[in-house]
């Protein structure tokens, strides 16, 4: 293959992105219950047993009933887990099993078209998640301000970070046992300790800076301060370790799945 082709081969266009996005709706379109069972019924369920049944022998936490304290760090958690599986075992199974990404190679399209338009569709899922949570809070009447869809730039970018997350665990992945250990050995971990349940501060030192290390950490601290209305100096050093950590994980993904279709 000659140097040029490779380089047309290797350039974004955001039309055939969205294009192959809307392939990817028109499938889901079989299984969306599915879907949307699981967006809904799992936070739903986290929302009642945690933030209601856990919160009853709970009175405060962060000055403010454990409920509203659990409540955008729930959303945010939702938000990666929604994001990672889809960019990691749903990219994956796209790529290996149901060859799709080697059909629509047989486009006019490059491996970064693929790439993000499996960025996109992830993202947009995830944000999907956010939303459902929303509504069903709503109805216990933990949303009551305007700021919930400020706090919507917050979940959007920890979407694209945690579907890049998962492009990047899909190339190094060899089958499907291969994402056990991110899920079990990052995921998970890092949930518990990212401030959802439990402010961050009250941990040891060590594990302070390990949670820093994490986007979620930076995503929950600044969604509840926007959502609490304490917008601060160090909210913007949340949003700039959110907004950089993002684009490191999603550079690193890019440049490995793109190497890795154009073999």
């Amino acid at each position: 293959m000659s140097k040029s082709l490779n380089a047309a081969n290797d350039r974004l266009t955001w039309h055939n992105a969205t294009l192959i996005v809307r392939r990817h709706f028109l499938v889901l379109k079989k299984t969306w219950m599915n879907s949307f069972v699981w967006m809904i019924a799992e936070p739903l369920f986290n929302l009642t047993a945690i933030g209601f049944g856990l919160g009853a022998f709970v009175a405060r936490i962060a000055d403010r009933p454990f409920i509203e304290f659990f409540f955008p760090g729930l959303i945010c958690s939702s938000v990666m887990m929604a994001a990672y599986f889809e960019s990691s075992y749903g990219t994956y199974t796209k790529w290996t099993y149901s060859k799709v990404f080697r059909s629509v190679l047989y486009a006019p399209v490059s491996a970064k078209d693929v790439l993000f338009a499996e960025l996109m569709f992830s993202t947009i899922k995830a944000s999907c998640s956010a939303i459902g949570i929303v509504i069903v809070a709503s109805l216990f009447g933990l949303v009551d301000s305007w700021r919930i869809f400020l706090a919507f730039s917050v979940f959007l970018t920890l979407a694209w970070a945690f579907s890049a997350f998962g492009l990047l665990v899909c190339s190094f992945a060899r089958n499907y046992d291969s994402f056990i250990y991110s899920t079990s050995g990052v995921i998970v971990p890092f949930a518990l300790i990212s401030g959802v349940y439990y402010p961050i501060g009250s941990m040891p030192l060590g594990f302070q800076i390990l949670a820093y290390l994490f986007p979620l950490s930076h995503g929950v601290a600044l969604a509840k301060d926007i959502l609490w209305n304490q917008i601060t100096d160090v909210s913007a050093l949340h949003a700039a370790a959110l907004l950089g950590l993002t684009a490191i994980l999603h550079f690193w993904a890019v440049r490995r799945m793109t190497k890795a279709l154009q073999r």
